[in-house]
């Protein structure tokens, strides 16, 4: 297989590293293969600083740690001794484009050197602070830079992950998390089984029972025969005759929306289906129409 892209399948990002620093001579071959990355009309907008002093690294390290949240303490660079700031003049249009690429350069040059690597976010936020803009001007860096992120070095300490084929995984993945419909949709699905959630769907059916209560009565009253509307917002309705003409009847003389019995087959014939998911002034409004017609 052709090493570059052998190289690509089998990179892995490592979370935890041993603390013995590398050569300059390897931290300068994963810088050099950074630079050669391609950058947008060739301007080469990124720039790469090489931190291997422990208390600066340090002091790095707990910047970002604040920036992400974590607890004091905790380490978001894994322990790795190295870390390789990429940052991208901000007048070049694709310097983020730019500065990724140049990070995806170093990760695959330093796993084709046997060092582990991994990319670490938060430079943008760190790099928009006074004491790190500062630290570009004491550096020699005029004009406005962005912080595109963190390539962190280190001889690893944990073992390399197998090799996953990625369609199959990405697959499982979005079948297992949508199944079908959308993540809000679950999520909404899911809310239903809270105590506020039990409580607004009971009021809901409540609601359109009521509105189904209101409708049935008043039909009642009109001397048709009505079956449900106690624990189902439909009604259906003896129509005393052929359910499409009467259907019409209402669509055309009364402007209310019924369904046909017979849309539903040969034992609808002689009913129309009349639904109750409305708010309440359509639900008044039909059933004043409803005995303008009926009556």
């Amino acid at each position: 297989m052709n090493e570059v892209i052998k190289a690509i399948k089998e990179r892995r990002s490592v979370r935890k590293y041993k603390p013995e620093m590398l050569p300059d001579e390897l931290i300068d071959r994963i810088i050099e293969a950074g630079l050669y990355a391609a950058s947008g009309r060739g301007k080469q907008a990124p720039i790469i600083i090489a931190v291997t002093n422990k208390e600066l690294r340090d002091k790095l390290a707990a910047t970002n740690c604040k920036i992400g949240g974590w607890q004091e303490g905790f380490d978001p660079f894994f322990g790795a001794p190295v870390v390789l700031i990429v940052l991208a003049d901000k007048s070049a249009h694709t310097y983020v484009y730019d500065g990724a690429l140049t990070m995806g350069n170093m990760m695959l040059a330093a796993h084709s050197l046997g060092i582990g690597s991994c990319w670490v976010h938060r430079a943008k936020e760190e790099f928009e602070m006074p004491e790190y803009k500062a630290l570009l001007k004491e550096l020699g860096f005029d004009g406005e830079y962005e912080g595109i992120g963190h390539c962190v070095l280190g001889y690893p300490d944990t073992a390399a992950g197998e090799a996953v084929e990625l369609r199959p995984f990405w697959t499982r993945r979005q079948t297992t998390k949508f199944n079908g419909c959308s993540y809000i949709t679950q999520r909404g699905a899911e809310a239903i089984y809270t105590p506020e959630g039990q409580a607004q769907v009971k009021a809901t059916i409540d609601f359109y029972l009521e509105n189904a209560k209101l409708v049935k009565d008043a039909l009642v009253k009109l001397g048709y025969n009505v079956t449900g509307g106690d624990d189902s917002p439909y009604l259906w309705v003896d129509v005393k005759g052929d359910s499409w003409e009467f259907f019409d009847k209402l669509l055309n003389e009364a402007n209310v929306v019924t369904t046909p019995g017979a849309g539903f087959g040969k034992d609808g014939q002689g009913y129309i289906r009349i639904s109750a998911f409305n708010s309440r002034a359509n639900v008044e409004e039909a059933i004043t129409r409803l005995a303008k017609v009926l009556a």
